[in-house]
């Protein structure tokens, strides 16, 4: 269980159960809210006598696992789970779960997930594609789209796809990765390019997992769309038209000649862009480090205690955490 210090009880979602051979689980958990200026502080209780929590504890897909995310996500894949069978659940709870499409030898599993299995994308045209659909809940004028990649070969000009709504060379969007440059990248409803953004150095290194987020905010101020890698805003930039397409699927790992080449987890698409703040902790929730941890205590009827303090970030009042810690 976990408790807010106001002992509200908090939603958690169990993406890896417990793994007795390294002591290992990783949990995501809603936070109401952080502090901008000092520790927030969460409780964990943890009892192997107790029965299951499942009113505020859930797997994946379950709907107390599903209450951690908030009503703006639309999509929300970790990509640790189901790597064998193809089909990874959407957790945000609006069903749009994604399937691969192409060959279906692929994308492999690879063990080098930040925790768990995740799928490694070969960077062979026509190979393999995971399909999120086209429900109507993805098509949106204001977006987040995020994620964590881990780009295992440069394919020069060629490129790929990292999160699109695509199908091959016609998109509604594009989060795009070509020559080390990061593109963002949208179209109107007649099929014009409106956006292009281009970070014009090595924005992602080789080898390396990294966060990875861009936003459109619905206007055509001179920052109505934004790139960040790992919680940095890297480029900004103005879209022409506000309105965009809404004819193709959403694609996790390029489609057709667009395949990247690497690993992807924690795929998010949120239907508002997210602040500055809430990329910045996310990123650091993403990468584990925004928890510090006390050691547990037997005091309580609820069992041992586990307390965990968040680092506070100006402007954060929402977040969802990783808890993938030894307890």
């Amino acid at each position: 269980q976990f408790f807010a210090p106001d002992c509200a009880q908090l939603y958690a979602e169990i993406q890896q159960d417990y793994d007795f051979a390294n002591n290992y689980v990783t949990y995501w958990v809603k936070v109401p809210s952080i502090s901008a200026s000092n520790d927030t502080q969460i409780y964990m209780y943890y009892d192997s006598t107790k029965s299951e929590n499942t009113a505020f504890i859930g797997d994946t897909g379950e709907s107390a696992a599903q209450n951690v995310w908030d009503s703006n996500y639309v999509g929300v894949w970790h990509l640790a789970d189901n790597v064998s069978t193809k089909s990874w659940v959407d957790s945000s709870g609006t069903g749009n779960t994604c399937s691969t499409v192409g060959n279906a030898t692929y994308p492999i599993t690879s063990s080098d997930g930040l925790w768990g299995n995740a799928p490694d994308f070969s960077g062979v045209n026509n190979t393999e594609s995971l399909d999120c659909g086209n429900n109507s809940s993805l098509q949106s004028n204001t977006l987040t789209v995020e994620g964590m990649f881990k780009i295992e070969n440069d394919m020069g000009i060629e490129g790929w796809d990292l999160i699109a709504k695509e199908t091959g060379y016609e998109a509604d969007w594009r989060l795009a990765y070509q020559s080390d440059h990061l593109y963002w990248i949208a179209y109107n409803p007649a099929g014009t390019k409106t956006l292009q953004l281009q970070h014009t150095q090595q924005a992602l290194k080789i080898g390396n997992w990294e966060y990875v987020a861009a936003t459109l905010d619905g206007t055509i101020n001179a920052d109505s769309a934004k790139v960040f890698v790992n919680g940095s805003n890297i480029i900004s930039g103005a879209i022409s038209d506000a309105t965009i397409r809404a004819e193709y699927p959403v694609r996790i790992g390029g489609y057709g000649d667009l395949i990247m080449d690497g690993l992807e987890q924690e795929v998010r698409i949120s239907n508002i862009a997210r602040s500055s703040s809430w990329i910045k902790t996310t990123n650091r929730s993403n990468t584990d480090n925004l928890i510090t941890f006390s050691g547990g205590v037997n005091n309580s009827p609820e069992g041992t205690v586990l307390l965990m303090h968040m680092n506070g970030e100006e402007g954060s009042r929402e977040f969802v955490d990783e808890m993938g810690h030894e307890v």
